[in-house]
């Protein structure tokens, strides 16, 4: 019996032994209200859980804007807020390459508060074309250019005819040339009937 009794005891310590080495091996883990002091908690899920934290905004551009998740830095396309373009561990390096790759995009950003709305989509502005150089812009009037004297002789000897056919040969070049030409052939013919009429007045009015 004594016998018994003292291999029951060896045993029995053994297992003590056992368990206190087991316990002494396993990791403290973070304590979980209700679950005794040491309860463990599946540090898989905190890290889904901090993972899946809505994004903060804290720059932005024209097209891109940076923020952070929960474990992450990350620079996000207008055009395509879903997930993040550029990505990078949420460390002191990584907000450095964060912030170098998101100046390198968008060197005109400013900062915004961190509980800004998940950004727009991107809308591109749309094209227009820039004005040819050498169309004229409106109210634009071109300068006048060399006419040749010649022209003049047309009103003047032509009359009202060849004011006309000089107007419209000489308007494209020099519009108020143009005009003066179709005047004096208009005011000529009326001169040379006027003194035509006086002279052959008396032969007129003897037909009557």
């Amino acid at each position: 019996a004594p016998a018994a009794s003292a291999r029951a005891a060896t045993i029995h310590n053994g297992q003590a032994i056992v368990t206190a080495a087991a316990r002494a091996c396993q990791p403290l883990l973070p304590k979980s209200r209700g679950l005794g002091e040491n309860a463990p908690v599946p540090y898989s899920q905190e890290h889904i859980d901090m993972a899946q934290s809505p994004p903060s905004y804290t720059h932005t551009g024209q097209r891109y804007v940076l923020g952070h998740g929960g474990d992450y830095y990350g620079i996000w396309d207008r055009s395509n807020p879903a997930a993040p373009t550029w990505s990078f561990p949420r460390t002191q390096d990584g907000w450095a390459q964060a912030w170098a790759q998101f100046s390198a995009v968008e060197p005109q950003a400013q900062p915004v508060g961190s509980s800004v709305a998940p950004p727009a989509p991107y809308a591109p502005a749309p094209y227009a074309p820039a004005p040819y150089a050498g169309a004229p812009q409106p109210g634009y009037a071109a300068p006048p250019q060399p006419v040749s004297g010649a022209w003049w002789l047309l009103p003047i000897f032509v009359g009202w005819l060849g004011g006309l056919i000089a107007y419209f040969s000489v308007r494209d070049r020099d519009r108020g040339k143009a005009k003066a030409m179709l005047w004096t052939g208009i005011i000529i013919s009326v001169v040379v009937f006027i003194l035509v009429y006086s002279a052959n007045r008396a032969v007129i009015d003897s037909l009557r």
